[in-house]
């Protein structure tokens, strides 16, 4: 598959962005699992091999020196044996301003995965990222991420709708003990068809989340003279219109509540986007 978005982002950022994606299969492919913001599970494939290249472009109104480009490859293999789904994705990232390097991150997941029954798919992931924050010099950022997850789909109206509820578990080891951290993460996200006779032919699609997370720091932060405490709360509300059989438009809206001991990484946030996008 390739595709191309064009979006507008509140306040004042230009999205480009565009990926190929081709999908290579051996055996039967019974049903594809695809939640927003997760990776994507082929449930009753035999064999699958999905490599994926995405490139995202940020543009900033006033604001050149927050325009950002990153470079997001991926490499997902999946089999099932004896009922179960068998995966490991492998991805890369890198994300640069105009003229320098920002950040550089490899991440390993394996994932099984298995139908509990017809409405219900249990995922369980394993993550290890190694990240090199190359701007600003400071290799006491550069971490490796370790994170175990849990990931329940429910299916609803024959497939129409599903609600995913998730538990994430992470902990983070960085260069420098004072960026050591251990955090939760918990999510739940609603995908349903809008229910209005004249947005049925476009394959209206709404999506619906809710995320927590905390984090706490093993050690004293120079900055506050204290462990570090960090929560953060997402509210996310999105409309995907498929405007033909190439064009599709979505429209998201979020909202970040921030909150920790530390002034700087405590804020409130409200990001709207609408994007429209082709595909072949």
């Amino acid at each position: 598959m390739l595709k191309f978005v064009l979006g507008l982002r509140y306040p004042f950022v230009l999205i480009i962005a565009c990926g190929f994606s081709p999908r290579i299969f051996a055996g039967p492919s019974l049903a594809e699992i695809e939640a927003p913001g997760l990776h994507r599970p082929r449930a009753g494939a035999d064999y699958s091999f999905e490599p994926n290249h995405k490139l995202f472009q940020n543009l900033t109104r006033n604001l050149p020196g927050f325009d950002s480009r990153s470079h997001v490859s991926s490499r997902v293999i999946a089999k099932e044996i004896n009922g179960y789904d068998v995966g490991l994705n492998y991805l890369y990232v890198r994300t640069l301003d105009r003229d320098n390097d920002l950040l550089g991150a490899h991440s390993f997941m394996p994932t099984l995965g298995r139908s509990v029954n017809d409405h219900w798919y249990v995922r369980l992931r394993y993550n290890y990222q190694n990240r090199d924050i190359i701007g600003g010099g400071d290799d006491g950022r550069d971490s490796g991420l370790n994170s175990a997850m849990i990931d329940n789909f429910l299916y609803f109206m024959d497939g129409q709708v599903y609600l995913s509820l998730g538990y994430q578990a992470e902990n983070e080891n960085s260069n420098s003990d004072e960026f050591d951290n251990f955090g939760h993460v918990f999510h739940a996200r609603l995908k349903l068809p809008v229910p209005v006779n004249q947005l049925k032919s476009w394959d209206s699609v709404v999506n619906i989340g809710l995320q927590y997370s905390d984090k706490t720091y093993a050690n004293v932060s120079s900055g506050i003279g204290a462990e570090r405490q960090d929560e953060r709360t997402t509210f996310s509300l999105g409309l995907d219109v498929n405007l033909s059989r190439h064009v599709f438009a979505k429209f998201d809206y979020e909202y970040i509540d921030a909150r920790s001991n530390m002034s700087a990484s405590k804020f409130n946030e409200n990001i709207v986007t609408f994007s429209i996008g082709v595909r072949y």
